[in-house]
């Protein structure tokens, strides 16, 4: 038989938190379409991809209409832009969470106060809603993205080995100050490849990348993919001059994208 554990006990166990697209369902579209397949199930853009393999420009239209409707979202948003209620609620959500795990962190006794949330989202919701609790004072806490660096920052792995500790007076008393160290474990749109390293930067300027005709070619295509009712069969057909509309050259992002699979 198990032993009981004393709930202070569990506090200064080392805690990992897993989340996924769920957490963000009500700001950013996920990978699930409206479609559904010959068996009635719901169509992924994953899924698609697989079907997919052997069709080029089908292929090619589906990672057009996941770069436009599940990253360029992701890269653009801003905080203050969210009105509707669900995405305001979604973004409440956020800060109750991670102001849940900080009080797990005020009752540790241990010097090494930290938290991983590991993520498979690419959004930067968790760093938004820890800024925003930052900025207001609430809570004092560090945020561990993994970076090093000044001007320009830089991910490595061993940086959510460290973390910071408070002095008390005369320098008698030592504190761990609390801390969330936040693992993007797919990626992130605030990732781009810098040579053999990843850099990380918190901009919301990205330029769209699909050329205008490009963008009009996918059209029927991609919004039949959000078409509720619809079928995979049914799919409509895309033509594309593959030697012309593709993606506009900007830094490479360091992301793992939905890929064909066996």
């Amino acid at each position: 038989m198990f032993e009981p554990i004393e709930a202070l006990d569990a506090y200064n166990k080392n805690i990992n938190v897993l989340i996924g697209s769920g957490a963000s369902a009500d700001l950013f579209p996920t990978l699930a379409l409206k479609i559904k397949d010959e068996n009635g199930s719901r169509e992924t853009i994953e899924k698609l991809a697989t079907k997919f393999d052997t069709h080029s420009e089908k292929l090619t239209a589906l990672f057009m209409h996941y770069y436009d409707t599940c990253i360029y979202p992701v890269q653009n948003f801003t905080q203050s832009e969210v009105k509707d209620a669900k995405g305001l609620a979604n973004l409440e959500n956020y800060e109750i969470f991670l102001k849940t795990l900080l009080g797990l962190l005020d009752r540790r006794n241990d010097l090494n106060r930290k938290i991983n949330i590991f993520t498979t989202n690419y959004d930067g919701c968790l760093e938004h809603s820890a800024d925003s609790l930052l900025m207001s004072g609430s809570h004092d806490f560090v945020v561990n993205d993994g970076t090093s660096g000044f001007h320009k920052k830089h991910l490595h792995a061993k940086n959510f080995n460290t973390f910071q500790c408070q002095t008390g007076i005369f320098e008698r008393a030592t504190y761990g100050i609390p801390q969330l160290n936040i693992i993007h474990l797919h990626g992130s749109v605030n990732w781009s490849k810098s040579g053999d390293k990843i850099e990380v930067n918190y901009t919301n300027d990205f330029n769209y990348l699909l050329e205008p005709t490009t963008a009009l070619n996918i059209k029927e295509f991609s919004t039949y993919l959000g078409t509720e009712g619809g079928t995979t069969a049914h799919i409509p057909s895309v033509s594309l001059d593959s030697s012309k509309e593709t993606l506009n050259k900007s830094p490479e992002s360091a992301i793992i994208r939905p890929s064909p699979t066996a």
